[in-house]
């Protein structure tokens, strides 16, 4: 018996790992595709940029220093070799630029990775950096492709550390039929017999990046190289011994005190790049810990994700607006806001007795009818919160809309002078600072990804409108039917609106980014302290798979909760994405899963 509770724990663990490296791949390719995005981020320039010695080959000393140079100071040359061995083709311990380019150009959006390749060759002197921003991005995503070994060390440790389970062991898990081969169905079916629905992005990421072979499939060697925790990787790629201490670097590099804490007087293009944003709250820290206790159980409802092609290049979310660096020091600074998710994880789980209380018996057993009113009341006190929020942006909107002086094509135009009919998300966050607004590009991301909704990364003018517009019928007509007047592209917001309308606007543009930011909050609380299947089947009264206005309605009532119908006319606009009037469990999953 005891041993069936072992693999049970042993494949939840797998299956957890597995989702991990999937996240990190996913967040690494939405930073290749960032990056692809700037003009100047030209593929041998940026190989250049790590070649300084003009070797013709990046090796991880290489990569240690331009991580150094740019704030990273976490991170030992043995720890760059992994990320250099990952895609190290010829096995020589150094990349050469036709194996450089899949580190930064994108492998899901053909398009952009064509553009990227085919920009023209400039010259990166080996004393220059790049550009501010692309030096910024392109640091950022190599920390990352770093941070895949480092961060999911503690994940890897723990699992083949426990009874019976070694890396052949977790591939024959997995390989249910013995192919020797995993593929995409492969880990879809091992992972839903784990009540846990992976999405097919999630599938894909895993897949390509164990995947060294591009045959779509793993073989037992590509599974073994991937998660292999460091004390089972025997040799680096130049014949180092990774077991070995990691006090000194073995290679003749003094390994970067872990402990030291970045400085003012250190230089770095991420302190150039980041401001402040003054509405926002502090940061919170947290500790390392030693060793990771198992994490719960992923249920089918709990880890639902969805999946989007876009999403900015700041990886590290911070909870706070305060001017660092971007890549922290991990002890001496605050984590970003994905990894304070990670990290808490297990702290988590031990307070959220509900759902594992009933499957590994923690905790006393809880009546399903008791849970579901549990659950749907905390849920209704977080609508609640959503629609506070709304209200005020509505009453914003509709002072804005009085003002005889504005209207959206001129006040688009502000932020797409160039006339291309849409604003990428950088030049939207450079014209927000132009108006005295200093967001986390984070913020902007969330902002955008609101009401972007072709989930191009770009705000088209439709989606400025939506943006701006009230929902109140009156004042919407009134803004939309007034006529701009500049005619030129280029507006000057101080020459053309008064110093209330422009304040009005100002205070409109920062109260939108605080309520996206403060919806991201609520998103991360339901993902940590609820269950989105739980919430929805105890809305959806009548099991058609639907929540509608009455439905909603009646949940309020249960719980002697009184909303107007404008207010949930708020509810069914955040939540209703295909705008049929009611909301599907897609639409609900894609509103409560965190976007960061």
């Amino acid at each position: 018996m005891q041993a069936g509770a072992d693999k049970h724990d042993n494949e939840t663990l797998l299956v957890d790992l597995i989702l991990s490296i999937a996240e990190h791949e996913r967040q690494i390719e939405i930073l290749r595709q960032f990056l692809a995005e700037y003009d100047e981020a030209e593929p041998y320039a940026l190989f250049r940029r790590l070649d300084r010695q003009r070797k013709g080959r990046v090796d991880a000393r290489d990569l240690h220093q331009f991580l150094q140079e740019n704030g990273a100071t976490r991170y030992t040359v043995d720890e760059c070799h992994m990320t250099i061995h990952h895609y190290d083709r010829d096995k020589d311990g150094q990349l050469r630029f036709a194996e450089f380019l899949p580190v930064v150009l994108p492998a899901n959006d053909p398009s952009l990775r064509t553009a990227a390749a085919q920009r023209p060759n400039f010259e990166v002197r080996p004393e220059e950096r790049l550009s501010p921003d692309v030096e910024a991005t392109l640091a950022q995503l190599l920390a990352r492709e770093v941070e895949i070994y480092t961060g999911l060390e503690a994940k890897k440790q723990n699992l083949f550390q426990r009874r019976g389970m070694t890396l052949r062991q977790a591939f024959d898990l997995i390989d249910v039929n013995s192919t020797g081969t995993l593929d995409y169905q492969v880990i879809t079916a091992f992972c839903r017999a784990h009540s846990v629905v992976p999405f097919e992005e999630e599938v894909i990421s895993f897949l390509r990046r164990i995947d060294k072979d591009d045959d779509a499939t793993i073989d037992f060697e590509e599974f073994k190289a991937e998660l292999a925790p460091r004390n089972l990787r025997t040799v680096s790629p130049g014949g180092i011994d990774l077991s070995a201490s990691y006090k000194k670097d073995v290679v003749g590099f003094s390994t970067p005190n872990r402990n030291k804490k970045f400085t003012q007087s250190q230089t770095s293009p991420f302190r150039e790049s980041t401001s402040t944003m003054p509405f926002t709250n502090e940061r919170k820290t947290v500790t390392d810990v030693k060793r990771t206790p198992p994490p719960q159980r992923r249920t089918f409802d709990e880890e639902s994700r969805t999946a989007t092609n876009y999403r900015p290049a700041s990886g590290a979310r911070s909870q706070s607006r305060s001017k660092s660096p971007i890549i922290p020091d991990r002890k001496s600074n605050p984590l970003s806001r994905s990894d304070y998710r990670e990290s808490r994880m297990t702290e988590d789980v031990r307070r959220k007795l509900d759902y594992t209380s009933q499957t590994f018996g923690f905790a006393p057993r809880q009546s399903p009818e008791k849970r579901s009113r549990e659950v749907e009341a905390r849920f209704l006190k977080v609508l609640m919160e959503f629609v506070s929020m709304d209200k005020e942006v509505e009453r914003l909107k509709q002072d804005l809309a009085l003002r005889v002086d504005f209207n959206l094509m001129d006040a688009f135009h502000y932020f797409d002078e160039e006339g291309k009919g849409f604003v990428h998300l950088s030049r939207f966050e450079s014209k927000l600072q132009s108006l005295g607004i200093y967001p986390n590009r984070d913020d902007v991301y969330l902002l955008i990804r609101r009401y972007d909704k072709d989930n191009d990364g770009r705000l088209r003018f439709s989606d400025f409108v939506e943006m701006i517009s009230p929902k109140t019928s009156e004042y919407s007509l009134l803004l939309n039917n007034r006529v701009p007047l500049n005619a030129d592209l280029y507006y000057n917001m101080e020459e053309l609106l008064s110093v209330e309308t422009r304040r009005l606007f100002v205070r409109l543009m920062k109260t939108l980014l605080e309520k996206e930011l403060n919806a991201e909050d609520k998103r991360s609380f339901i993902k940590r302290e609820l269950s989105p299947y739980e919430i929805f089947n105890a809305l959806d009264m009548n099991k058609d798979g639907y929540i509608d206005i009455l439905e909603l309605r009646e949940g309020f009532d249960r719980n002697s909760r009184y909303i107007t119908q404008k207010e949930i006319s708020y509810i069914i606009d955040r939540f209703d994405h295909d705008e049929d009037g009611k909301i599907s469990y897609a639409d609900f999953l894609q509103e409560v899963n965190p976007r960061l």
